[in-house]
């Protein structure tokens, strides 16, 4: 049971009632542009970028958490994080044809790596092609 007198952070005030319908604006007037198409507005947000639209709610909660504001924000944040997760590796084994290590060592190799994963289980996009 919520307790009525607990109240909400101010953060979390600002995406529920404010961050998550400046950027359905935000991405409605985009579609409008690319399309030509006006889209309906209900109730400040505009039709398919509701307040629940995963494409509304992560740049709205990328802002008010991330102490930014909404005109600050890109609205294409998984592809975004996505871009900053590189997977690489470098073998190095040249150590061993040093003479002065020659005679302790046949072999030296250097490895080291980095590999990364991000998912994600399912993702609405409502913008029309460019």
């Amino acid at each position: 049971m919520i307790d009525s007198d607990v109240e909400s952070s101010r953060t979390f005030n600002l995406l529920k009632n404010q961050y998550r319908m400046e950027i359905s604006q935000r991405l409605g007037a985009i579609y409008e542009e690319r399309t030509g198409i006006a889209l309906p507005d209900s109730g400040g947000y505009k039709l398919g970028y509701g307040p629940t639209s995963q494409e509304v709610l992560i740049p709205a909660f990328l802002a008010a958490y991330g102490g930014r504001g909404t005109e600050r924000i890109s609205l294409d944040a998984v592809k975004s994080i996505l871009q900053v997760m590189p997977n690489w590796q470098v073998r190095f084994d040249g150590l061993g044809k040093i003479e002065a290590l020659s005679g302790f060592v046949n072999s030296i190799v250097i490895n080291h790596a980095y590999r990364s994963t991000y998912s994600v289980g399912s993702f609405i996009n409502s913008r029309a092609p460019a």
